[in-house]
């Protein structure tokens, strides 16, 4: 094997894409008449006319979400569409979706994209990148005659991924998903406006939000390419980022209230300077990921101080903190800590500190089947791969309560992103939209992968029982809605669901023995396991519900 430059390709692989048995085989196998490439040429060119919308005159791009950029951004790739003899519109929530002329709307659908905003003075590719991906892709398949069988391809661009002008990140995917917020309409940008009006302004119809769910089922899987957003790809020397992991967040939204006075006539043991104690603050954010190592990344990325004068010591501070990671638990931790933290903070200055938790998402896996058609498609376009996590958030994090996703990385200049200088080699953009367009080919052709809800009943039954270990008429619950996951797919969700109730029942139980004085920190499998079993069936059984879309 080797890349398109030449010389050998070195691949890396992921250990459990190696040996999942029934899924790499025959996603490999899938590929034998050869994979598909896009028009380099077209392509790039999409891509540069959408960098064109949003030019901001101090660098970079500003394309927020809900704002009329995005809207023009919206209409030039619907225009491209239209060109392409594709048809698009607009839901109720301000996405975009493209599909085939004669689309057949009672399949299952492949969906396929990423986000058209961007942040404040943001890069050219972050999001974009991947909707212009996307409408190629589609093309493609459309032009070459790709056998479409079982699924319908949809391309989609999702509105206010950043959340950079209405603060509510995923608005889009959280939309189709279902997981808007109840008061959603309650929802406002920094000086106040509802998010409704910039909605209304944006082409979508919040009247008719509920309209913007997609039932569970519907989606059959979803796929998104992005930059890396990071150094590790191009450190690395691989050509494309197979993600096995997204990042979980918690955004936190914190006021320091202290007392306004004079700069110059005010003694100093007598200040309660509110900009003083969020500084203190700020920095023991930072020593969640550092001096402690409690989560991953925490960033304090916006402060506002009020009256922002020369000779006014600040009475109110306002800023956002967050804090990431891949696991959950610890995640938890790291907010438990911060509330501690802000607690002292405000004791010692005596100020007051009103901190909240504004937006939470989970960390979530990708599926396997997926990224074992991803690793393939790599490989049979000669590209390396790795597979690795994402320490970004993305729409498909939000997506996977629906359906199974993957995601495809593609190499960053330098890791540098959400900065004007974001960057990636032409060469490496192109192969990363080959290797969607190849992967489309395989899904769409007839199942490379073994799909849960084409097993017989009998043996989607069978599976379920050996999964877990026993039979109930939970198992019935979930054959009713026979999502479209892989086989293997909903093999690693009961599992997941069984150990994480297993941990739940382990920590219950120590923490009532530490009440009783006992130290032990496990369950005994002859007595208290057994004894709870029926209880463990329940929880995991309502995880696994939970999981597909309950």
């Amino acid at each position: 094997m080797s890349d398109p430059s030449g010389g050998p390709a070195t691949r890396h692989t992921d250990p459990v894409l190696a040996h999942a048995p029934g899924d790499t085989r025959t996603a490999t196998a899938a590929f034998a008449t050869g994979p598909l490439h896009v028009d380099a040429d077209r392509f790039l060119a999409a891509l540069r006319g959408l960098a064109q919308i949003g030019g901001d005159p101090q660098g970079g791009i500003t394309r927020l979400g809900l704002s009329a950029e995005e809207g023009r951004a919206r209409e030039f790739l619907q225009d491209l569409a239209e060109k392409a003899g594709l048809t698009s519109d607009i839901d109720p929530a301000g996405n975009l979706l493209i599909r085939r002329q004669d689309a057949d709307p009672h399949r299952p659908v492949v969906l396929f994209g990423s986000h058209l905003d961007t942040v404040r003075q943001g890069g050219w590719l972050d999001g974009a990148y991947g909707v212009a991906a996307a409408l190629e892709a589609l093309t493609v398949l459309v032009e070459t005659g790709a056998t479409i069988d079982g699924f319908e391809p949809v391309a989609v661009g999702f509105a206010n991924e950043e959340g950079a002008l209405v603060q509510y990140p995923f608005w889009g995917s959280r939309a189709m998903a279902g997981s808007l917020d109840a008061d959603s309409e309650k929802i406002v940008d920094r000086e106040g406006r509802p998010a409704w009006e910039h909605l209304l302004s944006a082409g979508g119809e919040p009247e008719r939000l509920a309209e913007a769910v997609w039932p569970a089922g519907r989606i059959a899987a979803f796929l998104e390419l992005h930059i890396e957003q990071g150094p590790v790809l191009e450190r690395l020397g691989l050509d494309i980022g197979v993600v096995d992991g997204i990042v979980g967040r918690t955004i936190f939204t914190c006021e320091v209230r202290g007392e306004q006075q004079h700069a110059g006539t005010t003694p100093m043991r007598d200040r309660r300077d509110a900009l003083v104690s969020a500084a203190q603050l700020v920095a023991r954010v930072e020593s969640l990921a550092t001096t402690l190592d409690a989560c991953s990344t925490a960033t304090v990325g916006y402060l506002d101080v009020s009256p922002n004068t020369v000779n006014t010591i600040p009475g109110l501070v306002r800023l956002n903190a967050e804090i990431r990671d891949t696991d959950a638990a610890r995640i938890q931790v790291g907010e438990r800590l911060l509330g501690s933290m802000a607690e002292h903070v405000a004791q010692a200055s005596g100020v007051e500190i009103d901190l909240r938790v504004s937006d939470r998402s989970t960390p979530v896996r990708t599926d396997i089947g997926l990224r074992s058609v991803i690793a393939s498609a790599a490989s049979s376009l000669g590209l390396s791969w790795q597979a690795m996590p994402s320490g970004a958030g993305h729409d498909a994090q939000i997506i996977a309560a629906r359906a199974p996703i993957g995601m495809i990385f593609v190499p960053s200049k330098g890791g540098v992103s959400h900065s004007p200088v974001e960057d990636t080699e032409a060469r490496a953009l192109v192969a990363g939209a080959d290797v969607l367009a190849t992967t489309l080919a395989a899904l769409l052709g007839g199942g490379p992968v073994r799909r849960f809800n084409a097993l017989p009943g009998d043996e989607a039954r069978g599976l379920l029982i050996d999964c877990l270990g026993c039979d109930g008429p939970w198992i019935d619950v979930v054959l009713a809605r026979r999502p479209y996951w892989t086989a293997r797919s909903v093999v690693t969700a009961v599992r997941s669901a069984v150990a994480a109730a297993e941990h739940s029942l382990v920590i219950s139980a120590a923490n009532a023995r530490a009440r009783a004085g006992d130290t032990r920190t496990s369950l005994s499998p002859e007595s208290d396991l057994e004894e709870t079993r029926k209880e463990l069936v329940t929880i995991a059984c309502r995880r696994l519900e939970g999981w597909l879309g309950a």
